[in-house]
């Protein structure tokens, strides 16, 4: 049986964190208290599933990163729109700037931990590389998991895209 508690320590985060810290080149990123947590907690709750889980334990994962996404959302689209005001924006073309930056899905947090995650300086590597990898990849084994339908799926959700429908547009534009 699936410890759901974890993901449910989550949802209780505190993602304003993951944009607290201002790096040497000047861009926000995640304290390193706050990062450390956010790996850390994933982590456990994947590390604890060897098999794949039941169709009701998928259905309440699903509802769960829902969750946390919205939250990640929430989070994201305040601090973008602070920061486009501060940079001259008006409040109404801030909010619409920032809600640019809200994910489609959970599937494009692994982009946005490589954000929070930067290095202190242009080209560094980002910090706890040792923990992403293994995170990301069993991300993507429970995105497959979830939705079935192509081990390629995971990258083609954020759009909306399915893979064969890529592929035949892909031979269309062939010359």
């Amino acid at each position: 049986m699936i410890n759901f508690d974890i993901l449910n320590s989550i949802l209780a985060f505190d993602f304003s964190q993951m944009r607290k810290k201002i790096n040497l080149r000047g861009d926000a990123c995640a304290t390193d208290e706050a990062l450390l947590s956010f790996l850390n907690l994933f982590s456990d709750f994947y590390s604890q599933c060897t098999t794949k889980p039941t169709k009701a334990e998928l259905a309440e994962y699903e509802r769960l990163i829902q969750l946390i996404t919205e939250c990640v959302n929430t989070s994201e689209v305040s601090y973008y729109s602070g920061k486009y005001i501060a940079e001259g924006e008006t409040p109404e073309m801030a909010a619409e700037m920032a809600s640019l930056q809200a994910l489609q899905n959970f599937n494009g947090i692994s982009i946005r931990m490589q954000y929070w995650a930067a290095g202190e300086k242009w080209g560094d590597s980002i910090r706890n590389p040792e923990l992403h990898s293994p995170l990301i990849k069993k991300m993507k084994i429970w995105s497959n998991w979830c939705r079935p339908t192509s081990p390629t799926t995971y990258f083609f959700d954020n759009e909306g895209e399915h893979p064969a429908e890529a592929a035949e547009a892909s031979r269309k534009l062939s010359f």
